[in-house]
């Protein structure tokens, strides 16, 4: 039997055969559903990016236009009351090629600190070979800040803190060393 079929159907006759669940069904597949619609509103992204006028390879000017993208961003959150649990960062570079390095996040973001943090390894994942005309920073799964229990041995960052750090030194020597 199809859809059509049971839709062809008497109601009188498909309620006595499959009760109060097949009327609903019925109605259904003839195109009457008295519910209301959820309303949906997607998360929001938030952006930041930054245009040179030249190709920018020095990573002090680089770093410096991170830490002023991330003073905008954490400011939104700020302003928001939320944190983010996924970070983007999309360089263009003169060549024209794209280099996009994610991170999705156990512990989400909030601060000015930890976004930079995040945002400099994110860069430095980029593996740039040459200059920069563009960056530009995407927060996504943004949501409302929960609050969290303190440690009482430490601040619990050790763990991540090392794990950034090993892979800084594998970015940097390569991984046969790591």
């Amino acid at each position: 039997t199809t859809l059509g079929q049971y839709a062809a159907l008497p109601r009188p006759a498909v309620f006595n055969q499959f009760g109060e669940k097949g009327r609903c069904l019925h109605r259904w597949v003839n195109g009457q559903d008295e519910r209301r619609m959820p309303f949906y509103k997607p998360d929001p992204v938030l952006y930041g990016e930054h245009h040179f006028d030249d190709p920018v390879a020095d990573q002090v000017i680089l770093e410096a236009v991170l830490r002023r993208l991330a003073s905008d961003l954490a400011g939104h959150l700020e302003a928001l009351n939320k944190e983010c649990h996924e970070i983007a960062l999309n360089v263009l570079l003169e060549d024209r090629s794209h280099r996009e390095e994610n991170i999705n996040l156990a512990q989400p973001v909030a601060s000015l600190t930890r976004l930079y943090q995040k945002l400099w390894f994110l860069l430095r994942q980029a593996r740039i070979s040459s200059g920069v005309l563009e960056l530009e920073v995407r927060l996504s799964e943004i949501k409302p800040i929960l609050p969290r229990q303190l440690s009482l041995f430490g601040d619990g960052d050790e763990t991540q803190q090392l794990h950034e750090t090993l892979i800084d030194l594998t970015a940097r020597h390569g991984e046969c060393f790591f």
